[in-house]
């Protein structure tokens, strides 16, 4: 459940949290758990998710490649279908292994080996989303697949994707009314729209572009407030003590704004200065979540 290894069970400390618990409890080997509990686990579940789809009429389904932190390729595959009670539910059915080339004569070939071999009928797809790679549309195509872009993919390729002039502009425009729109209503949020003008503003690639010209002073001096005090904090008692025994200390007062005059210097150069002084990370491993 918590994406613990296997291995967990053997580990002292887990053992003698359960002698604290229940000292008359034994806990079942390493290879009992990877021989027999999880392969059992895992076909009854595979068992039940069988059962429930053949009684489904049409479902849809999403589909994403992405590689792990050590660069192992993966594919997922998840279905969403509606029940008979008309619940909305979704079912991962499979995240495998996949280092063949990721053509899309190859992910077309897989995708349909994972429908078959869950007995889901290719006639009753009503939709299958992807990202916008050439290779997923190809797939589809393939497949002869409804075939749909998933929008946080095209967000992501908006907000980080070309810098020429005039698709800048474009891009900086959309967003923002975007961003005003789902902020306006239902979905707006004080708290959290202060969180995420903090993290604009930390972010290189963003900055001050996505803050209303009004919140602006008040995301700067919340900046500095918390700088400071995190300076504050990391000023341990060693250090304290070290500076009473060379020197008579400094009123509290005059450290504390020297603090922040170099704190709101550093800011303000941070966000004066160009973009490509800043080396960020726009290749995430994982590019969007389908929900």
């Amino acid at each position: 459940m918590d994406m613990l290894p296997v291995c967990s069970v053997e580990k002292r400390g887990f053992n003698n949290m359960l002698k604290v618990l229940d000292a008359r409890y034994t806990v079942p080997s390493r290879k009992y758990f990877s021989d027999v509990a999880l392969p059992q686990l895992y076909n009854n579940t595979r068992q039940k998710i069988i059962s429930e789809l053949k009684g489904i009429y049409f479902y849809a389904a999403t589909t994403d490649l992405w590689s792990s932190r050590t660069m192992q390729p993966y594919m997922c595959l998840t279905v969403h279908y509606v029940s008979e009670s008309w619940d909305m539910l979704r079912v991962c059915l499979q995240t495998s292994y996949f280092p063949q080339d990721h053509t899309g004569q190859t992910i077309a070939l897989e995708l349909k080996d994972a429908m078959n071999s869950l007995g889901l009928s290719e006639e009753r797809i009503t939709c299958m989303t992807t990202d916008s790679g050439s290779n997923a549309i190809r797939a589809m195509k393939d497949n002869n697949w409804p075939n749909l872009k998933c929008f946080g993919h095209r967000l992501h390729n908006a907000v980080v994707g070309k810098k020429d002039g005039t698709w800048q502009r474009f891009r900086q425009s959309w967003v923002f009314l975007l961003i005003n729109y789902l902020q306006d209503g239902k979905y707006s949020d004080p708290e959290n729209d202060e969180l995420l003008d903090m993290a604009s503003l930390m972010d290189p690639r963003f900055r001050t572009t996505y803050i209303t010209p009004d919140k602006l002073d008040i995301i700067k001096k919340r900046a500095v407030t918390e700088l400071s005090a995190l300076c504050s904090e990391e000023e341990g008692p060693a250090v304290q003590m070290c500076q009473e025994e060379q020197s008579p200390p400094a009123p509290a007062s005059l450290s504390h704004q020297s603090v922040k005059d170099k704190i709101k210097a550093e800011l303000t150069t941070y966000l004066l200065g160009p973009e490509d002084d800043f080396v960020v990370d726009t290749q995430p491993y994982v590019y969007y979540v389908f929900i």
